[in-house]
């Protein structure tokens, strides 16, 4: 907002904590805003930033999924290993990773 608006809108307002406007002295205010292509070019770079940081955050959860997939494996791997062992008779295994 420029100096002049923000002056008009204190001078609008009640002297409270929280400022008050009523919907007739709003509509009076002009507000500044870029040109309608420049509003779309601005909306589509925040699209295009937006579906790359989604595509990251998918990358992501996939990479968790198939970590806590592999950590299960190996869990699986090591109890089967002492299993086996313990069957044998043997306490202790060592289990490759």
């Amino acid at each position: 907002l420029t100096k002049k608006s923000k002056k008009r809108k204190r001078n609008l307002t009640y002297f409270t904590t929280v400022k008050h406007l009523s919907s007739l002295q709003v509509k009076d205010i002009r507000f500044p805003h870029p040109p309608t292509d420049e509003q779309q070019a601005i909306a589509d770079y925040l699209d295009k930033k937006t579906a790359l940081i989604d595509g990251l955050i998918e990358k992501k959860r996939r990479q968790i999924e198939l970590l806590k997939e592999q950590r299960q494996a190996v869990i699986n791997q090591a109890d089967n290993a002492l299993y086996i062992a313990k069957k044998k008779g043997r306490n202790q295994v060592a289990v490759k990773v």
